[in-house]
């Protein structure tokens, strides 16, 4: 491969007059062999070269200049055969020149096609990496917008309508207890809030972030749904490469989601384990299941999970069976991430709703 990279990046005059020497070295020991020692080989390697490097055309032209050069060497021998004879000869070797320079051409056109297929999909892999990352920023942008600017506001509000409450109570008016409801209603909004941002912007994922993440991502949703999700890590495991986290983060994410607003689950358990030199991630649902490798199966969701598994080395598996619920498995070769492992067998956290 290295070989044929030096020398396409040749000059097409270079190839020209490699391929006259060529042919000249191989007339030379034409002329000294008898006509029963077959040059074809020979002749037709300076012309598949040109016809990979050049085109057709100069592959063409250089096989007909071959066949000439073939005959002139070996003319000294005399007439030893009939003009027909010659004629025969001289087409036989066109058409295998022929044959040559077809081979160079598509194999070269192969080549090219081959190699603007690799760089489309590389492209596309890469607007596709771009697009997750600039969506991620999005999210982290939204969630930290959400935590410094309504959250606060709600704060200031909560503060304020505590302020009235205690000074319509200290007045003796009636609509205290409206304050006082108002009042709820803000602290409940404010902490719908904080979790919906705590969800859209988790903690940093360096270190044991992504434990953590996971950890107040089951407890928050417990918080927001009427599901009783559990939340079990028999092992503690430091991931120092914070896109691998978050990319981990976010297909728990998916799943979970999918098992609380799509699945209908009531009972989902998430687990986060190091198995056989590999991090494996489950979220397992009591829901209504669907039926696999179906059209409609395969949603936008978990084509998203699929994809950010694909980049960073990790695997993601779905088994599901219809009103029995479905099992969401991700696998993460200890050799496909930049992660220090450090099992700690024994660890166990649980966020259940009562």
């Amino acid at each position: 491969m290295q070989l044929a990279d030096a020398f396409l990046k040749q000059s097409k005059t270079q190839v020209w007059v490699e391929a006259i020497l060529w042919i000249a070295a191989v007339s030379v020991l034409d002329y000294f062999t008898p006509p029963e020692f077959n040059t074809f080989i020979l002749y037709a390697i300076p012309v598949f070269a040109l016809s990979w490097r050049c085109g057709w055309q100069s592959g063409m032209a250089f096989a007909i200049g071959g066949i000439v050069v073939h005959f002139l060497a070996n003319w000294h021998y005399g007439p030893r055969y009939s003009a027909e004879h010659y004629v025969w000869s001289m087409v036989n070797r066109l058409v295998s020149r022929t044959f040559v320079v077809m081979c160079g051409a598509s194999l070269r056109r192969y080549r090219d096609a081959t190699r603007a297929r690799v760089e489309t999909i590389n492209r596309t892999r890469q607007l596709e990496r771009e697009i997750v990352r600039m969506s991620e920023r999005e999210q982290m942008r939204i969630g930290q917008d959400l935590h410094d600017g309504i959250c606060q506001n709600l704060e200031a509000i909560d503060c304020a309508t505590e302020r009235l409450r205690l000074d319509l109570e200290a007045d003796g008016f009636s609509q205290a207890k409206t304050a006082k409801v108002i009042q709820k209603l803000v602290k409940e909004t404010s902490t719908d809030a904080r979790n919906l941002a705590r969800g859209i912007f988790p903690a940093p994922m360096g270190g044991d972030g992504l434990w953590t993440a996971l950890h107040d991502l089951v407890a928050t949703t417990n918080q927001l749904r009427q599901a009783s999700i559990t939340f079990e890590a028999n092992d503690c495991v430091h991931i120092s490469d914070s896109a691998t986290a978050m990319h981990l983060y976010r297909i728990v994410q998916e799943a979970l989601s999918n098992a609380v607003r799509h699945a209908k689950a009531v009972h989902i358990a998430v687990r986060i384990a190091y198995e056989s030199e590999t991090l494996a991630l489950t979220v397992a649902d009591d829901g209504c299941g669907y039926v696999t490798g179906t059209t409609n199966s395969m949603g936008m969701g978990l084509r998203t999970m699929q994809y950010r598994a694909q980049l960073i080395g990790a695997r993601v598996t779905f088994h599901s069976v219809p009103s029995r619920g479905t099992s969401v498995s991700c696998t993460l070769p200890m050799a496909a991430s930049l992660a220090d492992w450090e099992p700690a067998a024994g660890l166990r956290a649980e966020a259940v709703r009562g």
